[in-house]
């Protein structure tokens, strides 16, 4: 029966070293051909949710049936041999507890709170199929991603570990980190008590598990009531009693726990001792259904996701228009981590409640590079699609280059234009051919009478492309005296600028 376990080990070990070494590769240097987003396309809640909310299913996410696949035969393998989540979880929950036997036992328990899973993913489902795609937010795998891009990885690179060519920054990065904390903390108390009660993941290879062709059964003759079984069970399926196959993570502990032998893993046992699980309250199914359809409209109103609503809001190369971009972005943070530069920032309120954490550019932590292309090429969901460098920089003269907005100039914080004071930084780094930025020599009067020769900075919008190098440099400050809007994004057909020049 150890053989099971040391089994399982292997494929733990495997697995999350496979997650750490892809997320590493997710880099300038490293990126190449692998698949750095493996993981996240191989999640069905992923596919489903997406597949919902976007009527279109992305070609890489058919991976998920793998694991479907893999669901109806062994049951929630997933859960523990291969989710990072569920693996770091396992190992929170297999160091020495700070409860007492009794306790330990009785916190393994199964409870009708354990069911709240379901709920969370019916809720999630029925927002998805209004437009609203906000599973990212609990699904394991991009929670895991997301966490350890914006907060694990950055804190290792501080502590020392050469992750980075230059130390990132994220804004928010601590509360996601403290999330991830808290969810492995809470294992200390409860073994796995987000995969018992909120994964929505969870729930759904629970659902398809209890249809599984390999299961977890017992032999009741061999059962000496010791409960051990249920001491080690890290799903609390309840192995001593009737076991609830839908609970159960295929941890395989209670296979080696049984003194006896008594309980076992095999093909299509006799189900006269499995629960009939899930059995959910019908009550609470209406309720969380009732929730995702009031959730849907609140969400869906924010702020960012109408076309031009936010200025300020800008997105990544190659997102789709906004409204679409939000249907299919599940908020995974891979773009966020392979960005070279650190200007892709994980959104607070900027694109609204339906936003949060979606990728945004802070133009005044970095700058776009113009030829970059990475964030394209490990989007999951489509929306960002793929792009080349050369869509990037156009193909004169017959194509048009991508334009994340245009820049625009605050002539009252300009050095030149309101004081005087030489300066062509901008227009230096432009980096388009030729240059957005044009410079004008002029001679402006002093204060106290004299002329000085500056150069007067402009700007040509069709020209611009919105990369925020300009900003990211302006030596005026933090509020920069050329800003980037969303205005002029070849994303959105509607927001452009309307008043023209002929």
């Amino acid at each position: 029966m150890k053989g099971w376990r040391n089994l399982r080990r292997v494929y733990q070990v495997f697995f999350f070293g496979l997650f750490l070494c892809l997320l590493v590769l997710a880099s300038q240097r490293l990126i190449k051909a692998y698949p750095v987003s493996l993981f996240l396309e191989a999640d069905p809640l992923i596919a489903l949710g997406s597949l919902l909310a976007s009527q279109v299913l992305f070609s890489g996410l058919v991976l998920a049936l793998v694991i479907v696949g893999l669901t109806l035969i062994f049951g929630r393998v997933f859960c523990s041999w291969i989710c990072p989540l569920g693996i770091l979880n396992h190992v929170m929950s297999a160091l020495p507890s700070v409860l007492k036997r009794r306790a330990r036992m009785l916190s393994n328990e199964w409870r009708p709170i354990y069911q709240t899973k379901y709920y969370i993913l019916i809720a999630l489902l029925v927002l998805a199929a209004f437009g609203v795609l906000q599973v990212g937010l609990l699904d394991p795998i991009a929670l895991v991603v997301r966490s350890f891009a914006v907060s694990v990885l950055p804190g290792l690179q501080k502590a020392g570990l050469p992750l980075y060519a230059t130390q990132p920054t994220f804004l928010g990065g601590w509360l996601i980190g403290l999330l991830l904390l808290v969810i492995l903390g809470a294992n200390r108390f409860v073994m796995r008590l987000w995969c018992r009660m909120l994964c929505p993941l969870g729930a759904l290879l629970g659902a398809l598990a209890r249809h599984s062709l390999f299961r977890i059964h017992k032999e009741p003759s061999k059962c000496l009531s010791c409960h051990k079984c249920s001491e080690a069970c890290h799903g609390a399926c309840d192995p001593h009693g009737s076991i609830r196959v839908s609970d159960c993570v295929m941890c395989l502990n209670c296979l080696t726990a049984c003194p006896q032998g008594g309980i076992r893993y095999g093909f299509l046992p006799d189900p006269v001792n499995e629960a009939p699980a899930p059995d959910l309250s019908r009550r609470k199914v209406i309720a969380a259904v009732a929730s995702g359809v009031a959730l849907a409209p609140v969400l869906r109103t924010s702020h960012g996701v109408a076309a031009g609503a936010n200025h300020d809001l800008i997105r990544p190369p190659g997102s789709l228009a906004e409204e679409d971009f939000a249907k299919k972005c599940i908020k995974c943070g891979a773009c966020i981590k392979v960005c070279p530069t650190g200007v892709l920032q994980p959104a607070a309120l900027e694109a609204g409640f339906e936003g949060i954490w979606t990728p945004i550019l802070r133009f005044d932590i970095a700058n776009c590079t113009h030829t970059c292309t990475l964030c394209s090429q490990v989007c999951p969901t489509g929306a960002i699609v793929p792009v080349t460098p050369l869509d990037r920089v156009g193909a004169p003269p017959d194509k048009e280059p991508i334009k994340l907005g245009t820049a625009f100039f605050d002539r009252g914080r300009c050095l030149p234009w309101a004081m005087a004071t030489p300066c062509i930084v901008c227009e230096e780094v432009c980096p388009t051919s030729p240059k957005a930025i044009w410079i004008e020599p002029s001679e402006v009067k002093k204060s106290d009478g004299t002329t000085i020769k500056v150069q007067l900075p402009h700007l040509d919008p069709k020209r611009c492309i919105g990369c925020g190098i300009c900003q990211n440099r302006c030596p005026v400050g933090a509020k920069a005296a050329i800003t980037v809007s969303s205005v002029g994004e070849s994303r959105s057909p509607e927001n452009q600028i309307l008043i023209k020049s002929y």
